[in-house]
């Protein structure tokens, strides 16, 4: 991340070391619920969230000029997209789970990081046509067959 000062460095890297704290203490330190499908405790999935979050638009914040501007405001809106999915799928916004709305959200996040690494490609000279229409062909025949 080119042009930080020390003291942003500093902040993002501990705020990525706040998420994957939350992230494997969570699985390390966390119980099976009752149908045994997670074992991290909702608070630390929340929290890891939050704090990629907060990392995402700290980036945003400290890259305000050329492309890093464009790709780090889509990737920060990405992260944003992703807590809203775990706020639905624990059932913090509306009082029950709600896969759709969680679905929804992921989707939207993701299609943020697919425009974010199309438009870090074009702007890089990493834009090859030819090669990238069959690779996404390829990536949704694997995501359909593993669905």
């Amino acid at each position: 991340m080119q042009g930080l000062t020390v003291g942003q460095a500093g902040w993002l890297l501990a705020l990525l070391l706040a998420w994957a704290g939350l992230l494997f203490g969570g699985f390390a330190f966390g119980r099976p619920n009752a149908e045994r499908t997670r074992r991290m405790p909702a608070w630390t999935r929340m929290a890891s969230s939050t704090a990629l979050v907060l990392a995402g638009w700290s980036w945003v914040a400290s890259s305000r000029e050329g492309g890093a501007a464009s790709f780090s405001l889509l990737v920060a809106a990405g992260m944003t997209l992703g807590f809203v999915g775990d706020l639905f799928l624990a059932g913090w916004l509306s009082g029950r789970r709600s896969m759709p709305g969680g679905m929804a959200a992921f989707g939207l996040g993701h299609t943020a990081y697919i425009v974010a690494f199309l438009r870090f490609g074009d702007q890089n000279g990493l834009n090859a046509p030819a090669l990238r229409w069959p690779a996404w062909g390829a990536w949704l025949l694997i995501g359909v067959l593993g669905w």
